[in-house]
């Protein structure tokens, strides 16, 4: 392995600004990544090829370097739909409040920090205020990654806006130790993974759209049944909606991002999927972040927690509960969905399931797992785990596929 690790005279860019020193902390993040870290950054890699190119246009659209993308693939893997146990989701691991605070809109059925493109814009401007703040994109991460009071503290305690010493000194959380030498590891991987022996990856084919206006709510499943395309062409597209349902804004319109090649076809296909204002409002009352559930005699939070596979602090948080708030039995409380760890059944007690959907695609002939891959944009990794198959592994016409 220690052949692959670099030097830092071999680290060169356009951006010179950008974090790029070679220091123990650097390699003990290279060594994760090229060994026990090798699989998720395979699958960071693959996945980034979806939407990197516009990820990288929007930031020199922004005045920054677009190498902060690689911001994004330390935080989510390039995943729109990742979520963290602090509540951060998508490509940026934006909060709520930060999100909103950079103009974002989250609410039951758009959350815009899934939303490659807009989530990008507010990250740029997010860490643009961060830099001009402290002068140094190495404390701009770190204020990213824990708070700019946070840093400010340090900085100001220490009289130093050095990074590596505040990391020496141990003021900052270990995952904020970490921070900047991951972002300076991944970059560096990620720009030129054969040269640290990532070989025979299998990128994802970069998404092509056009973006049309839609000036009534619509339905995606029935627009992409009415554009004779798969849901998921549409959807992986659009990943800012979090139902079914588009729906319109106090502009009049909503975008919405159909492939190149369909959209002659856009003001039939809107016509057909047309919602009714009667179905659009019974879908803005269910908030795809939780579930409702009424508490049993005897359960406490903690048991709550375990049977839903969550935490207590989420439990709390949802509920604006304190550490002195109790529990009554009858009582209807927020749960975050997900798959039960464990179900008691008693004669006080009746928990429901919530199961981790999944998609089943039957093998057709011809079909190659590469094929399958691109047209649900998951990475081959995905698969090849969810599937128990190895590269040596044969697709059989009619065999069943889980798609995670």
């Amino acid at each position: 392995m220690g052949q692959n690790l670099p030097n830092a005279s071999e680290i060169h860019d356009e951006d010179p600004d950008l974090p790029k020193e070679m220091n123990q902390h650097v390699l003990n993040q290279m060594e994760y990544f090229l060994g026990r870290g090798r699989d998720q950054m395979e699958r960071y890699l693959e996945r980034s090829t979806r939407f990197i190119g516009l990820v990288k246009a929007t930031l020199r659209e922004e005045g920054v370097p677009e190498d902060l993308a690689y911001v994004a693939l330390i935080e989510s893997g390039f995943n729109s739909t990742a979520k963290s146990r602090a509540r951060a989701v998508g490509y940026w691991q934006f909060i709520r409040g930060t999100g909103e605070r950079y103009g974002l809109k989250v609410n039951n059925l758009v959350d815009e920090r899934r939303d490659p493109i807009k989530s990008t814009v507010a990250a740029a401007r997010y860490l643009k205020s961060l830099y001009n703040l402290f002068g140094s994109w190495h404390l701009a991460f770190a204020a990213y990654n824990v708070g700019e009071n946070r840093v400010k503290y340090q900085v100001m305690k220490h009289s130093t806006r050095d990074l590596w010493e505040l990391i020496r000194l141990g003021g900052l959380p270990a995952e904020t130790k970490q921070y900047v030498p991951k972002f300076i590891a991944a970059r560096m991987i990620a720009k030129s993974p054969e040269k640290y022996g990532f070989k025979n990856l299998v990128f994802e084919t970069p998404i092509a759209f056009e973006t049309v206006k839609v000036e009534h709510p619509v339905s995606l499943s029935q627009m992409a049944r009415a554009l004779n395309i798969s849901s998921e062409d549409l959807k992986i597209r659009n990943p800012m909606y979090r139902t079914d349902l588009v729906p319109v804004g106090s502009l009049g319109f909503a975008e919405l991002r159909v492939p190149v090649e369909s959209v002659p076809s856009v003001p039939m296909a809107m016509l057909k999927s047309k919602v009714t204002p009667r179905h659009l409002a019974a879908a803005e009352t269910i908030d795809p972040d939780f579930v409702i559930y009424k508490v049993k005699r005897g359960d406490t939070l903690a048991s709550i927690a375990i049977r839903f596979g969550t935490q207590i602090s989420q439990i709390r948080s949802l509920n604006k509960f304190d550490r002195k708030s109790t529990i009554v039995a009858g009582a209807r409380i927020k749960v975050p969905p997900g798959k039960v760890r464990r179900i008691e059944k008693d004669r006080y007690t009746k928990v429901i399931k919530f199961k981790e959907p999944k998609t089943i695609h039957v093998v057709r002939r011809g079909d190659t797992l590469i094929h399958i891959s691109r047209r649900y944009g998951v990475s081959l990794g995905d698969i090849r785990r969810q599937n128990k198959l190895t590269s040596r592994s044969i697709l059989v016409a009619g065999a069943k596929l889980l798609i995670p």
